[in-house]
């Protein structure tokens, strides 16, 4: 019994041990920002917000773009970080989004997709918004390439009058999925192929 008892005890102290060295589960942090004018708003630019993102794969960054603003010239690059850009809010204060998209817009700027995703991410998105005027060799209106990015979402979108040589509208080349709800292409143009939608490597679902 007490031989027994002992084993017990060192077995348990074992376990208590091995388990206090495993390395602690990252907690995810959620931030959030709004782009516009006005009351509540932090930052005038888009590009600026998305680069003042926290990287590391535990950060999320919601980027609010509201319609306080008009977005011209617009080519967005999300590198390496977990931001969702959203559309459909109407000021800096307003909590909920409405029926109303966002628009930006890549008219008038250098050539080049109006957003672009690349580089390592777990999480990235496009909701609630309007994208047009893009012209790039690949996905004038949106780019998904140079990953992989574990989820890829692009959700109530109007991605319209865009062009390149390939996927005028929107353009995939990563090995992780993504995945279009509600997204309407209309008006996007391709010297080569895909003229709404073009996929090299990938799983759009």
């Amino acid at each position: 019994g007490r031989r027994a008892g002992s084993r017990r005890a060192w077995l348990l102290a074992g376990l208590a041990w091995f388990v206090g060295s495993l390395p602690a589960a990252q907690a995810q942090t959620f931030n959030q920002v709004a782009v516009g004018v006005g009351p509540g708003c932090n930052f005038s630019s888009i590009q600026a917000a998305i680069d003042a993102a926290p990287a590391g794969s535990n950060q999320r960054t919601t980027v609010r773009v509201t319609r306080s603003l008009v977005y011209l010239q617009q080519k967005l690059v999300i590198n390496g970080k977990n931001v969702v850009l959203r559309g459909g809010f109407a000021d800096c204060q307003q909590v909920a989004p409405d029926a109303i998209l966002t628009r930006i817009d890549g008219t008038g700027g250098a050539t080049g997709s109006v957003v672009e995703f690349k580089g390592l991410t777990d999480e990235v998105g496009l909701r609630n918004l309007e994208i047009t005027g893009g012209d790039a060799s690949r996905g004038g209106g949106v780019l998904v390439h140079e990953g992989p990015h574990t989820r890829v979402l692009l959700s109530n979108l109007f991605v319209h009058h865009n062009s390149a040589s390939y996927g005028g509208g929107v353009y995939v080349a990563q090995q992780g999925p993504v995945q279009l709800e509600s997204v309407r292409l209309e008006n996007n143009t391709a010297s080569l192929y895909g003229g709404g939608l073009g996929c090299e490597v990938g799983n759009v679902q």
